[in-house]
C-alpha cells in the first residue's frame, strides 16, 4: 500500500528495487519522492537508523547493561496505571551523574522501555521519578534532555505521563520556574507531589510497589534470573566482564551525549565564536561562546569553560535570519534561541555553516 503514495514513474522504479532494498531503505525512498514536505520525515527516520546503528538497539540485552543495571535506578515492576500502561521507575536519589557516562545511563533506559512495550499492549509507558532522599548532587539536567530525545525522536507517542513523588520542596519550586515554556499537551501530563499524591488516585495498590503504599514486592535478582532462562543466556556470563557488551560507540556520539569542554571538540569543530544569546527560561541575553560540532550547537559561558551551559539540536531544525546581525534557531521540538552577531557578515557566516553542518550526524 505504501507504493501507491508516489508517481507512478517512482512507482515502477520502487517495485524495480523490492528485491535489492530492505524494507526500511523502501520506506526511505517512497517518502522522500512523495513529497517535499516528507524530508523533514525522511530525516527523523535515518536518524533514528543511524541511533538504532550506534547503539546496537536489536543486541541489547541484560548483558549489555548489567553493570549499570545493578544501580536499580531504573527497573520496571509489573505495575499499571488504571488505564493498564506499565509504569517504569527511576530512583532518582541512587543517580549518581559521574559514576557512569551518561550513554550507560541512556542505554539503561532503552533496555527497559524494549521490555515494558515487549511485554505490555498499551502504546504508551507511565515514569514515576522517585525523588526520596534526593539531593542536588544527584541532580542532572542531562536526563530531562535524554529522556524527550528519545520519546520524540525514537518513541514517538509512547510517553504517557510523569509522576515526581516524594519531591523536595526545591523540586517543586524548579519546576514551577519552568512550567510556563513547556507546551500545554506535555504540561498536562506531569504530576508532582511532596508525597505520592496523584500516583495513588491513578495507580491501584495492586500495582503499586510497598514502599509506595502498594502490594507488589520487588526483586530485581530474580527478575534478572527470569529473563536470562527465557533469554537462553547463562546466569554465569553475568559475572564474566567479556561476556557483557563489546558494542563500540562512535566517539562523536559519546561526545554530543555528554558534557564535553571546550578543549574536546574545539579542534573539530566546525565553527567557534562569541554571540550574544536570548532564549531559554530568562529573556535576558547573554554573551555565550559558541561550538557547531556533529549536529549540535553547543554553548558555553566562556572559551575557557569545562561543560556547556546549553545545546542547540540541530537535527530538523529551521535557521531564520533577515539579513541582518540576527538569527533565529527553531529545534524540532518547537524551542526558540536567538543570537546576535556582531554584523551582518558574522550572522552570515554562522547561518551558512549551520545549514551545511546541522545534519553532519548521518555522514
Amino acid at each position: 500500500m505504501l507504493l501507491h503514495i508516489i508517481g507512478s514513474t517512482s512507482l515502477r522504479y520502487a517495485k524495480s528495487k523490492l528485491e535489492v532494498w530492505d524494507e526500511e531503505e523502501l520506506i526511505l525512498f517512497i517518502l522522500e519522492h512523495s513529497d517535499k514536505k516528507l524530508k523533514y520525515v525522511v530525516r527523523s527516520y535515518r536518524y533514528h537508523l543511524l541511533w538504532k546503528n550506534h547503539f546496537d538497539i536489536e543486541n541489547i540485552t541484560v548483558l549489555s547493561v548489567y553493570d549499570i543495571l545493578q544501580t536499580r535506578k531504573f527497573f520496571s515492576f509489573g505495575g499499571v496505571d488504571n488505564n493498564g500502561r506499565p509504569i517504569l521507575l527511576f530512583k532518582a536519589a541512587l543517580h549518581n551523574p559521574g559514576e557512569f557516562n551518561i550513554l550507560h545511563t541512556y542505554k539503561l533506559l532503552v533496555f527497559w522501555v524494549n521490555i515494558v512495550l515487549e511485554s505490555h499492549d498499551s502504546h504508551e509507558i507511565v515514569f514515576v521519578e522517585d525523588l526520596k532522599d534526593f539531593e542536588k548532587s544527584s541532580a542532572d539536567p542531562r536526563m530531562v534532555k535524554y529522556l524527550l530525545d528519545l520519546f520524540n525522536h525514537h518513541f514517538p507517542g509512547r510517553f504517557g505521563g510523569l509522576y515526581c513523588i516524594n519531591a523536595p520542596w526545591f523540586y517543586s519550586a524548579l519546576y514551577l520556574v519552568v512550567k510556563p515554556f513547556i507546551k500545554n499537551t506535555l504540561r498536562d501530563k506531569i504530576h508532582i507531589s511532596g508525597d505520592l499524591g496523584n500516583y495513588t488516585k491513578n495507580v491501584s495498590p495492586e500495582n503499586r510497589l510497598v514502599e509506595h503504599g502498594g502490594n507488589i514486592e520487588f526483586n530485581l535478582d530474580e527478575w534478572i534470573e527470569s529473563y536470562c532462562i527465557q533469554h537462553d543466556i547463562n546466569i554465569e556470563w553475568l559475572q564474566d566482564p567479556e561476556q557483557h557488551d563489546t558494542h563500540e560507540i562512535d566517539m562523536r556520539l559519546y561526545i554530543t551525549f555528554s558534557d564535553p569542554s571546550v578543549d574536546k571538540i574545539i579542534k573539530e569543530s566546525y565553527k567557534a565564536g562569541y554571540l550574544q544569546k536570548k532564549g531559554g527560561y530568562t529573556p535576558r541575553t547573554n554573551k555565550r561562546y559558541c561550538i557547531l560540532y556533529w549536529g549540535t550547537l553547543f554553548i558555553f559561558k566562556s572559551s575557557k569553560s569545562n561543560e556547556p551551559n546549553g545545546t542547540v539540536p540541530l537535527i530538523n531544525s529551521k535557521t531564520l535570519w533577515d539579513q541582518s546581525s540576527t538569527f533565529i534557531i527553531i529545534t524540532a521540538t518547537g524551542k526558540e534561541a536567538k543570537f546576535y552577531a556582531k554584523n551582518k557578515r558574522e550572522a552570515s557566516e554562522w547561518v551558512t555553516s549551520i545549514s551545511a553542518h546541522k545534519h553532519e550526524i548521518f555522514d
